[in-house]
């Protein structure tokens, strides 16, 4: 055997060393390409909005042109523009409101008119929040909610609590349903979606004003039929400016309950009464119950993402382990107030479906309200379901192809309206297949799309129902269980 010379390491140390090198050779490979493709993402995914530099305006109609100036931008971040002729449009129509700017031009019609340039994205996710635009405008004591025979009030202050339960036949004099399609264009996307924020519109007289549906800033004209039949006109005005905040909408309308806002009492149609499962716990962003009777397991979910101290991954394991014990045969996903959030629904979508035994079904409701990655967790049950899911209630609350992830902010530097940007394209009815456009973490990326989310149980809340204390959809799922 060949003597080794000093200083020799020994052959199996010298193997350790190579593997040791070679490990840290590959490693640091693999940190490059990982940083590299999370620069990549980054660029393409997450827009870097350049601010608005300008000097201090001189006067209302010049701040009116810088933030006009500004909106022209746009299209360079927001990718919902990169389709047809919306860039075109939108620069087309952004160039006609230049020209009719002066000083008489209200802070709310100059929203509107912004919002109306916005809606040209025909993005759902590409618009001035409807939300955001109700705290920087006034609104009325009373407020508003869609149910399935029109629009009624479920919330007052007390000088109109006799409007509680009532339907709104007009405003301005203008029917209900024709002033609905008149607010339509002001947001861009789907009509559902659109159509779901109309009741913020109405309860603020500036906004009204501004498109043509009140001749006053601070009084709104409205009618009504009360629930005992009669027919009123109200003129109501707008609450003092102190009083103001953002508006509530969809699941925040419907709880049960007086509330109290600031200075504010609101008072509810519902109040003492046992509401329905899907108004039970509303404190609470995620619920369930078991009924034994049916062997159902039900599951309000109301976003795709953690909520405070609630922890969604944490609740959905809780889930999964109490169907393992309880083995129901059918299961409903209440997703009809799911504005959205992440993908955390993905593990749940896939696991539910295999739980459930073969003549199992998993009814999944949905709305106007669903949205975003709420809509992306219906396309989940869907996709994995392999026939056990059945969709139910009223449409979703967007197309299932959109643009969407980014959500930079793009602020007006003197109004400060305000949106968001969007960079990625979503496409769940026929699957994303475009590395340059799709977004590369979208559930659907490179895989079959389900081509519609249309209600095998087409279902919409009554009023009836409601004030009885009754849930349409699930009353009509129950029935088909049995």
């Amino acid at each position: 055997m060949a003597e080794r010379k000093r200083g020799d390491l020994h052959p199996r140390k010298q193997l350790v060393k190579k593997i040791v090198k070679r490990g840290l050779l590959i490693s640091g490979i693999l940190l490059l390409a990982g940083g590299a493709f999370f620069a990549v993402f980054i660029l393409r995914f997450v827009p870097f909005v350049s601010a608005p530099d300008y000097p201090p305006p001189g006067d209302k109609v010049e701040a009116y042109l810088q933030d006009l100036d500004y909106l022209e931008s746009l299209p360079r971040y927001d990718k919902s523009f990169s389709e047809g002729q919306r860039k075109t449009n939108f620069l087309d129509f952004v160039h006609n409101l230049e020209s009719r700017i002066d000083a008489t031009l209200s802070p709310g019609k100059f929203e509107m008119m912004v919002a109306r340039a916005v809606a040209i994205a025909d993005n759902a996710h590409t618009n001035v929040s409807p939300e955001d635009r109700s705290a920087r405008v006034n609104h009325l004591p009373v407020r508003f909610t869609w149910f399935k025979e029109g629009l009624f009030v479920l919330q007052a202050t007390s000088a109109y609590r006799d409007l509680l339960g009532a339907h709104l036949d007009s405003v301005g004099g203008v029917p209900i349903d024709v002033a609905t399609k008149k607010l339509l264009p002001y947001f861009g996307g789907s009509i559902r979606r659109s159509r779901f924020y109309v009741p913020l519109t109405i309860a603020s007289p500036q906004l009204l004003q501004a498109v043509g549906l009140s001749a006053s800033a601070d009084i709104a004209e409205l009618d009504f039929s009360l629930r005992n039949g009669s027919r009123v006109k109200y003129r109501i005005r707008a609450l003092p400016e102190g009083q103001r905040q953002q508006q509530p909408r969809g699941y925040e309308m419907y709880k049960y309950g007086n509330v109290r806002e600031d200075s504010v009492a609101w008072y509810a149609l519902k109040t003492n009464e046992t509401p329905p499962l899907f108004l039970r716990n509303p404190q609470k962003p995620f619920d369930r119950h078991f009924l034994r009777a049916q062997n159902l397991l039900y599951l309000r979910i109301n976003t795709c993402e953690d909520a405070g101290a609630w922890s969604l991954s944490k609740y959905l394991r809780t889930v999964i382990k109490e169907v393992e014990t309880r083995h129901p045969k059918f299961a409903v996903v209440d997703l009809r107030f799911n504005n959205g959030g992440s993908q955390a629904l993905s593990e749940l979508s896939e696991s539910l479906p295999a739980l459930l035994p073969d003549k199992g079904k998993i009814f999944v409701i949905t709305s106007a309200e669903t949205f975003s990655y709420g809509i992306a967790a219906a396309v989940l049950f869907k996709y994995f379901g392999h026939g056990k899911v059945l969709i139910a209630g009223e449409p979703v609350g967007d197309r299932l192809r959109f643009w969407a992830n980014g959500g930079t902010s793009f602020i007006l530097p003197n109004s400060r309206v305000s949106l968001r940007v969007w960079s990625g394209l979503e496409d769940y009815a026929d699957g994303c297949w475009d590395w340059t456009k799709c977004f590369w973490f979208s559930p659907m990326f490179r895989r079959r799309g389900v081509g519609d989310l249309k209600p095998d149980f087409p279902v919409q809340l009554s009023f009836a129902d409601y004030a009885n204390g009754q849930d349409s959809v699930m009353e009509a799922i129950l029935a088909t269980i049995h």
